[in-house]
């Protein structure tokens, strides 16, 4: 099963990827990283960087 974005038409193979798709191009939600500046799509995904990358740090 394809899901489509509702917004662009663009096809995804997971809901989950669709939403995070939503999420970051149509309604701008995305969490940045105060030690560098990268970008994320969700908490649990800049929680994982800041672990490995910026241990000790936040």
């Amino acid at each position: 099963m394809r899901y489509t974005c509702n917004h662009c038409d663009r096809k995804f193979k997971t809901n989950s990827d669709l939403n995070e798709h939503v999420k970051v191009i149509h309604e701008g939600i995305v969490y940045r990283c105060d030690q560098c500046d990268r970008r994320f799509s969700s908490k649990s995904n800049l929680r994982e960087h800041l672990k490995r990358v910026h241990p000790g740090e936040f």
